[in-house]
């Protein structure tokens, strides 16, 4: 009977040690639980955090303008018909800054043409080659036209090519010396096809030194081949 209490009171120890590692594991089963728990709100808490600070600091840096007057959306312009050059909608220029300072914030150099100086009429100056213009145009009527580019140089001139929608539209155009940079006259393009609809046109500045105030499109005529003499034998 001595064995058996002795036995009985060493399992009801052990039970007892049982029972409290349980508890003790259940416990810090609980415990890291709710650690997890406080860290993962706090964590979410920092990161609402921060996304709101990024939000806030984004958006403030962020600059709408509207309706600013320097902003300029020229229309496509109608052919036939006259495009003033200074409208254009994309360029390519070799220096930084309008050297005139008038009209328009950007790259290309512009002036007021003489006698126009209550800013009605503007004309490109102080032009480089391997600039470009590029304008919008519509064409209405699918037909030959003839195109003439109103220029002026003091210098001897130079030269000019057009392309439409990426090809070339013509051959180069020389453009005379004029005797001053506000001494204008034509030189026409005689004959060069358009078909209707919306096109992209660029002027490529070639060689030379000149001022460009407008190209006037008017409906010309169907291009010739040179006739042959035949050749007379005596």
């Amino acid at each position: 009977m001595l064995i058996t209490k002795k036995n009985t009171s060493v399992f009801v120890q052990y039970n007892n040690i049982f029972q409290i590692i349980i508890c003790v594991i259940i416990l810090n089963a609980c415990a890291g639980a709710e650690n997890k728990s406080s860290a993962g709100a706090s964590t979410s808490s920092n990161s609402s955090s921060s996304i709101s600070s990024s939000l806030s600091s984004s958006s403030s840096s962020v600059d709408v303008v509207i309706d600013d007057p320097n902003i300029i959306e020229p229309a496509i312009v109608s052919i036939p018909g006259t495009l003033q050059l200074e409208d254009y909608v994309a360029f390519s220029d070799t220096t930084a800054g309008n050297a005139g300072m008038v009209y328009r914030e950007d790259d290309v150099d512009l002036e007021l043409v003489s006698g126009n100086d209550a800013g009605e009429n503007y004309n490109v100056g102080w032009i480089s080659p391997d600039e470009w213009l590029e304008y919008a145009i519509n064409v209405t009527e699918t037909n030959y036209y003839d195109i003439a580019v109103l220029a002026a140089s003091m210098t001897n001139g130079g030269s000019i090519h057009f392309e439409l929608d990426g090809s070339y539209l013509g051959d180069a155009l020389r453009l005379p010396g004029t005797g001053g940079w506000q001494s204008w006259a034509a030189t026409r393009l005689k004959g060069v096809e358009l078909v209707s609809g919306e096109h992209s046109l660029r002027v490529y500045m070639d060689s030379g030194e000149f001022n460009l105030d407008a190209l006037t499109f008017t409906i010309g005529s169907e291009p010739t081949d040179p006739v042959i003499s035949p050749f007379k034998v005596k």
